[in-house]
């Protein structure tokens, strides 16, 4: 085995970061979760310099996504590029029925959610102890229906 292999096999994350999960927290009618499974394994090998990408993505969501912007399930709303991309972690939805539409208001409100969640572990969704990647919903969501940041190969920076 090559050298830079083994190192690599060294700082991938044993399964079980996959199975972290955050308490819920209930607000209002509508109790919502979050958790660091169904996420891509690139998610732990962030460099600890990048610090805490959730918190990037929370905070440029928050000051410039416009409230009238409207997504779909698997449109990236906004991303943290790795050094010159197009890798990078991207804020989207998943698995959202199809015709499903959600404005950047109640996405600025949702990913300050996903933040708070997230930040609640003391292990967080990352090799390193910070939160990389991660997913929150409400039980009132569809099936399956997430808003998630993981590691894309298609990024954009910022707001896209």
């Amino acid at each position: 085995m090559r050298p830079v292999y083994a190192i690599a096999a060294l700082l991938v994350p044993s399964a079980s970061a996959d199975l972290l999960l955050v308490p819920s927290v209930s607000t209002g009618q509508s109790p919502r979760h979050a958790d660091c499974k169904n996420i891509s394994n690139r998610c732990h090998t962030i460099t600890p310099s990048v610090g805490h990408v959730v918190r990037a993505i929370t905070d440029d969501v928050k000051a410039k996504l416009s409230d009238t912007a409207v997504f779909k399930s698997g449109q990236h709303i906004a991303c943290f590029q790795h050094a010159f991309g197009p890798n990078g972690n991207c804020l989207f939805l998943e698995n959202w029925p199809k015709g499903t539409r959600i404005t950047g208001a109640e996405v600025k409100e949702l990913v300050g959610a996903l933040w708070e969640e997230l930040s609640t572990s003391s292990v967080g969704c990352g090799w390193d102890g910070r939160v990389h990647c991660g997913r929150f919903w409400k039980e009132t969501w569809p099936p399956g229906a997430v808003l998630k940041i993981d590691y894309v190969t298609n990024s954009c920076e910022g707001i896209c």
